[in-house]
């Protein structure tokens, strides 16, 4: 019997600080209970140099491709871990605040956001490519912390779909006032891997991520994949958006291509341009010295006779691509000048960081 592999989805990480717009600053791998489901559909996934790809075995001969195992209309959920390979994948990129060891970056197909033919994951909760990252939980106990110390507290847990669950302990009363209370998400009837949030009546919430596979992994973000909602909503409701459904009627759409978009991060330039008191008598004073770039510079700082500081206006875009910088003096270029890339010193100015270059004439 001859057994063909379709694609049913895949997904590629985009960065545009790479002049080919992809990112291999990632690995992506399936959680422990990912691969279970794969291995049950006869599913194969493959890493890529960019993301990875998910193959299902179909029908030879048929178009559009039909699955040789069906669904039979089950609501499924793909998940993997996403771990960052670059250490200076934070510097290089525009992030909301992050905290490595403790949160995720959030990204599901339940995210409409189509640019050409390019479907972006994104957290659809908020409706952004990229949202503040959640809690990541990686064992059965969720330390809650409330926002100024109370004596008495009443909690709610719901699901991303709005399902409710009945904490351990959903209310407590003290004498003494705590500033934080300890959940054993293990005890709690129905609750599996998966997007969660924990609130008080205090106006106090937590939005996290648990799953035990996580423990003792170094994750960036979680990727969820559903072939529908269905089973997860009551009522039931499909909020995979119709360009993003790689499954219809038991036949493959080709509407599976997925990416996470990264943006590389802006900073401003500072080049710090000093005499050589060597070339004392070349005739350069740094008092005439201006800069030529990608955005306009004008003299921050120094004393015009030994140092002058030139910093950009604005901020400009990282990227991989060489910009074209020119010292000038007088008006005159007399050197082509350095650009930082990721691994470049950063400085700080009125809360502002800005990479910091020493030239010498």
């Amino acid at each position: 019997m001859i057994i063909k592999y379709d694609i049913l989805f895949e997904v590629d990480v985009r960065h545009n600080y790479y002049t080919n717009g992809l990112s291999p600053d990632f690995t992506i791998a399936p959680t422990a209970a990912c691969n279970t489901q794969l291995t049950r559909y006869g599913l194969i996934c493959r890493t890529s140099a960019y993301g990875f790809k998910v193959f299902a075995p179909v029908v030879p001969g048929t178009d559009p491709p039909q699955l040789l195992h069906p669904y039979d209309d089950a609501s499924l959920r793909f998940t993997f871990m996403l771990a960052a390979t670059n250490s200076r994948i934070e510097t290089m990129t525009t992030l909301p605040g992050f905290k490595p060891a403790n949160q995720i970056y959030y990204f599901s197909n339940l995210y409409d956001d189509i640019d050409g033919d390019i479907r972006y994951l994104g957290d659809h909760t908020v409706g952004s490519r990229i949202a503040n990252p959640i809690a990541a939980i990686k064992t059965p106990i969720l330390n809650y912390h409330f926002e100024n110390p109370v004596s008495e507290a009443q909690f709610t847990l719901t699901d991303m779909f709005g399902g409710t669950y009945t904490p351990e302990q959903s209310a407590f009363n003290y004498t003494e006032q705590t500033s934080g209370f300890q959940h054993h998400l293990g005890n709690i009837p129905g609750m599996k891997s998966g997007r969660y949030l924990m609130s008080d009546n205090h106006g106090g919430s937590l939005p996290f991520y648990y799953d035990k596979d996580f423990y003792g992994k170094d994750i960036f973000g979680v990727i969820e994949i559903f072939t529908n909602t269905l089973g997860f909503t009551d009522p039931e409701n499909d909020l995979v958006p119709a360009g993003y459904r790689f499954v219809e009627n038991d036949n493959v759409t080709g509407q599976g291509n997925y990416n996470i978009g990264l943006s590389a991060a802006e900073r401003k330039w500072m080049y710090i341009c000093r005499k050589n008191p060597a070339n004392a008598g070349n005739g350069f004073l740094v008092s005439n010295l201006t800069v030529d770039g990608p955005a306009t510079f004008n003299q921050a700082g120094g004393d015009d006779i030994v140092e002058r500081h030139i910093l950009s206006d604005d901020p400009i875009l990282l990227s991989e691509a060489p910009a074209e910088v020119e010292l000038r003096h007088s008006g005159i270029k007399i050197l082509d000048l350095p650009v930082p890339s990721v691994a470049s010193r950063l400085a700080q100015q009125n809360d502002e960081p800005y990479y910091q270059m020493y030239i010498y004439v």
